[in-house]
């Protein structure tokens, strides 16, 4: 994923929000030396593939996305329930992208708008909007030291319509 205005130009995106998020697709492995390699997928060979090939591609991405997923929660009577996600391994972002994600996110905090901050690729948080919570997740985002991609720290307005970007820090 990307919050920049425009998509990397040789590689295959989706938009997550049109004009300032993306999905990019890539091979992800960890390397012998533990550092993590991959290898994009590029729009020349995405805009050749088939129907059944994109639907395998799909399919194969959110299992891949769903892999591994631990959802913590975190009650303060004052705050809110504020939800971290974590991954076994990278890339725990990719949880917005699921199907059901605002269904089960809107359950676990009680509230059909939510803020979700993707502090990081790999530090995800959630609460209800307008809660003590969203502003702890607000301040993390803005605050965020991560510069391990192109993921600029985002904060996301999340509800039944869609998602829209409500905050991004600084670059």
């Amino acid at each position: 994923m990307t919050a920049e205005a425009e998509p990397l130009p040789l590689t295959a995106t989706l938009p997550v929000v049109e004009g300032r998020l993306y999905v990019g697709f890539a091979r992800v492995a960890t390397m012998p030396n533990g550092r993590i390699g991959m290898s994009h997928l590029m729009r020349s060979k995405f805009d050749k593939m088939g129907e059944e090939e994109l639907k395998e591609l799909v399919v194969e991405s959110l299992d891949n996305l769903m892999s591994g997923l631990n959802f913590k929660g975190f009650r303060d009577d004052e705050l809110g329930t504020l939800v971290s996600v974590e991954r076994d391994g990278p890339g725990a972002f990719g949880v917005i992208l699921l199907n059901d994600f605002h269904e089960k996110a809107a359950a676990q905090v009680g509230a059909d708008r939510l803020v979700v901050g993707l502090v990081s690729p790999d530090h995800v948080y959630f609460a209800a909007a307008g809660s003590g919570q969203a502003e702890q997740i607000r301040e993390a985002v803005l605050g965020s030291p991560d510069t391990s991609s192109e993921l600029v720290p985002c904060l996301l307005h999340l509800d039944a319509e869609g998602i829209e970007i409500i905050a991004e820090r600084s670059r």
